[in-house]
């Protein structure tokens, strides 16, 4: 019986990994999926929107930056994660053109969860903000 439990919760604990992080992708590294959702919410948005993205696929989140998430002569900027208790915090901000990479049309991150949250929030230049949309897959 012990054995057993022991398989069941190792089995459990495999799906997270065992640090929370985020990490820039490049496109072609993205799933099907999460590109489908992506071209879908770009399509809709078209000036409308926060340009703020995630999609959720087995324990792991695509946070998906579109350039609706730049103001006027503003560049991408740093991307963070922050768990305390049951919320994850995503920290994002942007920059002045001069001082980011130009010509970029979007960003995408991996965001590797440690545990499960019940919260999750999103702060853009140290102010709160909303996520223009939200997808899950298998």
């Amino acid at each position: 019986m012990f054995i057993l439990l022991l398989i069941f919760l190792m089995g459990c604990r495999g799906t997270f990994t065992r640090d929370l992080s985020i990490s820039e992708l490049d496109l072609e590294e993205v799933p099907a999926q999460v590109e489908s959702f992506m071209e879908e919410v770009a399509v809709a948005e078209e000036g409308t929107g926060s340009g703020i993205y995630i999609f959720e696929q087995k324990n792991r989140k695509y946070l998906f930056l579109s350039e609706e998430f730049l103001g006027e002569g503003r560049g991408f900027g740093a991307a963070e994660v922050k768990g305390e208790g049951d919320q994850l915090t995503i920290l994002l901000s942007d920059k002045p053109l001069k001082d980011s990479q130009p010509g970029t049309i979007g960003r995408v991150y991996l965001i590797q969860l440690d545990r499960k949250y019940e919260y999750l929030n999103v702060i853009k230049n140290e102010k709160e903000t909303h996520f223009e949309s939200i997808g899950a897959g298998s």
